[in-house]
């Protein structure tokens, strides 16, 4: 399609995510989802410039069909029974687990400008609490809303899928402008389930990301950081 000479654009209207494998062969891809009766006046809005696009994708588009791994036993299941032997291995989590390589990440969202993140550090907030605090600065031309998202590695001994989505934060930044940004993590979210609900004691990395594949700032830290934590 490039070899038309124009700029292609392709609005991307589904429910869930889809193989494109002519994805290389056009300028832009918009993916909309399910936009309700507005649609045609928003994606207008976007394509033309007057609404700086900010939002990110909830699901992982896969690069090729054997990549979404689903197998029979897990559907239609054998003998009318489903198994879920993926166990946490979804979305994401398996991509990342697995070492794939999606065509477009979850998380993922471009603008019509640029942002950059600076300064993490992590502090305990109210008990139970860890604030993750950092700077979001627009670098680009035009005014736009950051979208930090917020991922964490467990240790080894919870056995865990790798970089987990805990928290996000969206702000809006004029061209040149630097805010602070914090995002809570409880320790509610960092338990996982080994026979009951328990917090694991160890290294946990925390990640500050433009998406789960576009990691932006990471530091280590050893849990709990107090008694009260």
């Amino acid at each position: 399609m490039k070899a038309l000479g124009k700029p292609v654009i392709v609005v991307v209207q589904t429910v869930g995510p889809m193989v494109l494998p002519w994805a290389e062969d056009v300028d832009s891809i918009v993916s909309v989802f399910m936009a309700g009766q507005e649609h045609g006046t928003a994606i207008t809005r976007v394509l033309f410039g007057e609404v700086n696009p900010s939002g990110k994708l909830p699901v992982t588009f896969p690069k090729t069909e054997d990549q979404v791994g689903l197998e029979p036993i897990q559907y239609p299941g054998i003998n009318l029974e489903t198994v879920y032997e993926e166990e946490l291995l979804i979305g994401y989590r398996r991509y990342n687990a697995k070492g794939l390589e999606p065509l477009f990440p979850f998380g993922h969202g471009l603008s019509y400008t640029d942002f950059k993140y600076a300064n993490m550090q992590l502090q305990v907030g109210l008990p139970g609490e860890l604030l993750v605090t950092f700077d979001a600065a627009n670098v680009g031309s035009l005014p736009g809303f950051a979208v930090p998202q917020v991922y964490v590695t467990f240790p080894d001994a919870a056995d865990e899928p790798p970089v987990q989505l805990k928290g996000f934060s969206k702000v809006g930044l004029l061209p040149g402008e630097s805010k602070p940004v914090i995002v809570s993590v409880s320790i509610d979210n960092l338990s996982v389930w080994l026979e009951k609900w328990v917090f694991v004691e160890g290294e946990y990395q925390f990640s500050v990301a433009d998406s789960s594949r576009d990691i932006r700032l990471t530091t280590e830290v050893q849990l709990p950081l107090s008694p009260t934590y």
